[in-house]
């Protein structure tokens, strides 16, 4: 088997330094190379499913309730 090993789940260190680096405006090529035992779509699909989402709803919060 060539390329990333299957790992486990993302450790609560792993979701803080995507976040991090993500935050820095790395390209997705730059944070696979930090995460050399995962895949760059493993760290996409990880991100969009389980961290990006969560991020923006804690930043857009207010904006998006609405009063009725």
């Amino acid at each position: 088997m060539s390329g990333p090993v299957r790992n486990s789940r993302f450790s609560s260190q792993d979701d803080e330094l995507l976040l991090q680096l993500k935050g820095e405006g790395l390209s997705w090529d730059e944070i696979s190379d930090r995460f050399p035992t995962r895949s760059k779509g493993t760290l996409q699909v990880h991100y969009s499913t389980k961290l990006k989402h969560h991020s923006e709803t804690s930043k857009n919060t207010k904006k998006r309730r609405r009063s009725g």
